[in-house]
């Protein structure tokens, strides 16, 4: 019996985030279309961190006590970036938009086996 970890395709939720009034109505749910497998739970985490160029302290491990959710919150620009710490501070200022995301996946431990059909 094979057995491993994989991830929903995962989901995404963006919001516009304005420094003065933070985050305003209007915010949207989207498909990410990605999933991620390893044979091992911190592998697959590893795998998660390195996708967003994100270290421990920006993934959340069961998130919202959500067992097995892991989310990895942004703060980007319009085009799916995180911002530069010059478009934050311009941000800060009023003169670009940014974007609070937050990317949703969750865990599930998988045993595969294969089935014998000849006993159905």
């Amino acid at each position: 019996m094979e057995e491993y970890y994989e991830t929903s395709m995962g989901f995404g939720f963006s919001e516009e985030d304005d420094f003065e009034n933070g985050c305003l109505d209007g915010g949207h749910i989207f498909d990410l279309g990605i999933q991620f497998k390893s044979s091992c739970v911190r592998e697959l985490i590893e795998q998660i961190k390195a996708h967003y160029g994100v270290d421990d302290d920006e993934i959340m491990l069961n998130s919202c006590k959500d067992i097995g959710r892991i989310d990895i919150q942004k703060l980007e620009d319009g085009d799916s970036r995180e911002l530069t710490k010059a478009n934050e501070r311009l941000w800060k200022q009023g003169k670009i938009k940014a974007y609070n995301v937050i990317y949703t996946y969750y865990v599930y431990k998988v045993q595969r086996e294969e089935v014998d059909l000849n006993d159905i």
